[in-house]
Order: structure tokens, then sequence, then C-alpha cells
């Protein structure tokens, strides 16, 4: 039930530690007062490190609990998240998604295990794996050839994965992408139940699922999945950094065990402006003035996709585009009949300054968010029918884009796990001497956000056109 007035434990405990009239004799070293001299004083005001902000960038004092070991007000919090997002357990997180999948996984994985991932999983994944020397089974996603971005991951492509590896324990999946491709986690996690896996769903550009009007369900609500790690800070209001690690009802992952595990990861030190942050986009997330906003930016996000497909030289990715996924529609991505996606979203940017999430030679993502007002909507399609107008499809000769070729990648060969690379001697080598070589580091073009080579990995032949377009050394084993 949406709450009309939301309970805010967390805040008000710092709120109400800063009407004390206390002589800070602890850290951080500021005291809760702006002490810099001009011309320091107004740079950093015009920054907003104003004497409001630094009355509550407070410590792990009485009355304000400890991260590590909550057992008050963040206590409190964190079980209002897991209430507000459907959650059994929810974790705050400041370092992040890239901590909440840390702990995650090593909280989920012996060491040695191995492990599903598919090739578009975030860098810290990689992490994780050298961090509890767990190894990487490579699944790919669909190709998304009209867009050239990699989409949802299939139970097809699963099993040809298991085949390969029928030892796997868990698997690793992005969902939703950065272009707002969902895959289908009610099959995933079916087929990961039968084959008694854990999944654990990034699902870092999705707060806003299952909380807002014309958006799929989140994860976090789905049967047989044991972990959901969410950035709030990216679609839901947070600071930056700000993020959550969920354990749905019926996570096979130990509570005490992700707590202990988050103790080796996190700071001792936590921010709290953003725990409180945190504590306010939950709230927000849950509330009826809350949802309001959510309906208000749907009711013009979803005219906007309508009035776009009118367009004649821009096309929209829809949901009837994605093979085996569905899309996140507050995710604006599209493609021009025949200019650069970087190309346009630059002039874009430079003529109507419309700043875009990401962009590559044939589409660009604008992301549709809570904190734009109705003008922010009407600039961008302001820009687009311009961008339109300007490069009309009609009377043009030339050629408009074909679906654009899987990259040829070669197949993955894991000569050493990602922990024994990470941990070798490295030189730096000239490309004309790096076959047969091991990778040590990751090589990947973002976008698409797909690996050339990931630690452990040996290079071939088939890499060198790849490696040429990204850097003309790397280093190797």
């Amino acid at each position: 039930m949406l709450e009309h007035t939301p309970k805010l434990p967390l805040i008000h405990a710092l709120l109400d530690y800063g009407k004390q009239p206390m002589h800070r004799f602890h850290v951080p070293a500021h005291a809760g007062r702006a002490f810099w001299p001009d011309p320091l004083a107004d740079y950093a005001k015009q920054l907003g490190l104003s004497e409001t902000l630094l009355l509550h960038d407070c410590t792990e004092v009485d009355g304000l609990d400890v991260l590590s070991t909550p057992t008050g007000v963040i206590a409190e919090s964190q079980a209002l998240a897991a209430k507000r997002c459907g959650a059994r357990e929810s974790f705050y997180l400041i370092n992040g998604s890239s901590g909440g999948l840390h702990a995650a996984m090593l909280a989920g994985l012996s060491s040695g295990s191995d492990i599903l991932v598919p090739r578009n999983a975030h860098r810290s994944v990689m992490a994780a794996m050298i961090l509890g020397d767990t190894r990487p089974t490579w699944v790919y996603p669909m190709w998304e050839a009209d867009w050239g971005i990699w989409g949802a991951l299939t139970v097809k492509q699963l099993e040809q994965g298991y085949v390969q590896n029928p030892n796997v324990k868990a698997l690793v999946v992005t969902s939703p992408t950065y272009e707002g491709i969902l895959s289908p986690i009610t099959e995933i996690a079916q087929w990961c139940q039968a084959k008694d896996m854990l999944l654990i769903v990034d699902e870092a550009h999705g707060a806003l699922l299952g909380h807002t009007a014309g958006l799929p369900e989140s994860s976090i609500t789905i049967q047989g999945v044991d972990a959901v790690i969410q950035s709030l800070h990216k679609t839901a209001g947070a600071l930056t950094q700000g993020a959550i690690l969920h354990l749905p009802h019926g996570s096979r992952l130990n509570a005490n065990r992700v707590q202990e595990t988050l103790n080796h990861l996190q700071t001792t030190s936590p921010s709290y402006p953003l725990l409180a942050s945190l504590e306010l986009a939950t709230a927000w997330l849950n509330s009826e003035a809350g949802q309001a906003q959510r309906q208000t930016l749907w009711r013009n996000v979803k005219p906007l996709r309508e009035r776009i497909n009118a367009l004649s030289g821009l096309r929209l990715m829809n949901a009837d585009d994605i093979v085996g996924g569905s899309i996140d529609p507050l995710r604006i991505t599209l493609r021009h009949a025949y200019l650069d996606g970087e190309i346009w979203a630059d002039q874009l940017e430079s003529s109507h300054q419309l700043a875009y999430e990401l962009a590559n030679s044939v589409s660009a993502t604008y992301i549709a968010q809570i904190g734009h007002r109705s003008q922010d909507v009407v600039a961008l399609f302001q820009g687009l029918t311009q961008l339109n107008k300007d490069h009309s499809i009609h009377g043009f000769t030339g050629e408009t884009f074909d679906s654009q070729p899987l990259p040829p990648l070669p197949p993955v060969q894991c000569v050493m796990t990602p922990r024994a690379a990470f941990f070798a001697s490295q030189e730096a080598v000239s490309l004309s001497d790096v076959v047969g070589r091991c990778a040590a580091q990751t090589v990947v073009s973002c976008p698409p956000g797909i690996p050339v080579l990931q630690p452990g990995e040996q290079i071939q032949e088939g890499h060198i056109a790849l490696l040429t377009s990204y850097a003309s050394i790397l280093c190797a084993r």
C-alpha cells in the first residue's frame, strides 16, 4: 500500500542530531561547519557544500546506527526499503550496484565455482570473479542488428552455455541493459531453479520497474530470483553511488552472509547524506505523491514515443523490435535513416543542449527521468523534429543503414582463471607479438559493451582486427 506520509527514521535521526548544540570532536574534520576562507568559500558555495550539508555529513555516532551492524535507524530504514520494494531483505550500498554484485557473488559462491555469465555483464562481475576466484562460462545475448546493440538473454542461449559446462552454479544476468532491453526473467528463473542454480539479476537501470505505469515488473517479485541489485541513483533520484541489494522472498542467499560480505567491501565511514538519499528514494517510490509524479512522467513520455514514431527519418526502438525480450519505454533509443548515431547525437547536444546517455554508429539512447519537466520532453521532441527536417529521408538518394552484422568475435578460449590472470606477471607487447598470449585485462568498446577479450583468455589471430581498432598495445602474459 502506498504511503501518504512516508516513515523516514534515518532522516529524522540525522536531522535531530544536527539540531543538538554539540561541539564535534570527532571526524569528519569540518565539524559540521563551512570553514573555507575566501576565495575558496565562494567555490564551496557554488558546489553546494553549504553549512546545512556539512551539518548532516556525520559519521557513525550514537543515535545514527552503524551500517556494518545495523540495529537502529539504519536497520529500520532498510526494513522499510525492503517492504517498499517487495523484497524479503534489503541492504544499502554506498559503492553503487558494483558493490552489490560483488557481495551477492561472494556470498553465494565458493572459491572455484563456475558461473554462467552473459558477455555483456558489467565490469564489476569480472571484478567479483577475481575476488572470489570463480570461473566464467560465457554466453552471448541476442544481437539486435537493426540497432547495433546487444539485447536480451534467452533460455535457448543459456542451454547452449549449460551444455558447454553443466557444472555452473549460478547465473548473473543484466536486465535491463543500458538501452532498456529486458530479458525474460520469469522463464530464466524457472530454468535456473530446474538446474539448481543461483540467479543474480543486475537490475542497476531498473529501479523504477514495478513502480511506474507502462513499465514491466521488477525481478524482485519473480519467484526463483536470489538477488536483485538496483542503482537508485540512476533512475530513482538517490545521490550518485547510492544503490540497494535486495534479497527477494524465497532467495537462497543467507542474509547474515551477505552482511558479512558487505562489511569486507564497503567503507567503515559511510556518507550519511548518501544513505539518507536512499531512504528518501525508497520512500518516494512507495508514496502517493511519488506515484503521481511517475504517472505524470509516463503521460509525457507515452505521447512523445507516439510522435517520434511518426517522424519519417527516425526510427524508435519499440517492444516489437526486440527478439526474446521487452523494453523499458522510458529509454528513448533511436536511429536515423542514414546518419551515424554518434554524429547526430553530438549535433543535437551542441545545437539543442540535448545530452544523451550513450550512442554508437547506428543508434543513440536518451533516458526520460523523474527529474525532467514537461519542457525537457518538449525540447527533446523539438530537437528530433529539427533533425528530421534538416536530414530528411524524402528525396535522399544515398545509402540508408542496413542491419548491422554480428561482430566477428572469435570463440572464447579461457586458459587461465580471471584471478590467476590478474595476479600473473604482465608486460606490454605489440599486436604483432600478441597471438597465443593470454589477455591480462578487459578489452572492450563501450558501447556496445561486449568485451573482445577478458582476463585469462587466449588471444587469437581473429582478435587482431578488433584489437587494432581499440589500441595498438595491450597487457599480456
